[in-house]
This record gives C-alpha cells, structure tokens and sequence, in this order.
C-alpha cells in the first residue's frame, strides 16, 4: 500500500497527480508524434519554398543529431531528401 501525506504542496496547488511514466530512455508514441508535428510545421515556416539546399541540410543534421540523437551525414555533396525525413520524424 502506498503511503500518501495529504495537504503537500499538490494538495496546496490543487495538482493533480498524471499516471503517466516518466520517459527517460525513449519516447512514447504520442511524444514522438508531437515532436514531429512541431518540426513539420518548424520545417514549413522556415522553408516556404524553395530554399538553399545547403540550409535545409544543416536543418536536418540538427534535428537528428541534436533531438533524436540519430548519426548523421556530413559528406560533402551528401542531401537529405525533405519527404523522406518528414517520414522518417
């Protein structure tokens, strides 16, 4: 049986507790699906149109690297196809 002391700062704050684990080494499905919901519209705000390959590019090694944590390509000439990463997010 779990022992809870009432009137804590989220009895105080009127907190109510989310049965809901703590994601430490990988994200849910809901998670991911709004983190790529988020860079989809990021990718289309910044990049209207047609735009620099080579920023679109840094976009996408950032992305990987710096939120998934994926390896990426720095081969010189190396283009990460836009459709395909939408996908792959």
């Amino acid at each position: 049986m779990k022992v809870q002391i009432r009137g804590g700062f989220a009895d105080r704050n009127q907190i109510h507790s989310i049965n809901q684990a703590i994601q430490i080494t990988d994200f849910d499905q809901r998670t991911r699906t709004a983190i790529s919901n988020e860079i989809n519209v990021l990718f289309y705000t910044v990049f209207p149109t047609s735009y620099l390959q080579k920023y679109k590019n840094e976009f996408w090694r950032l992305v990987l690297a710096d939120i998934y944590a994926q390896p990426i390509d720095s081969a010189p000439g190396f283009v990460y196809n836009d459709a395909i990463m939408l996908d792959t997010i």
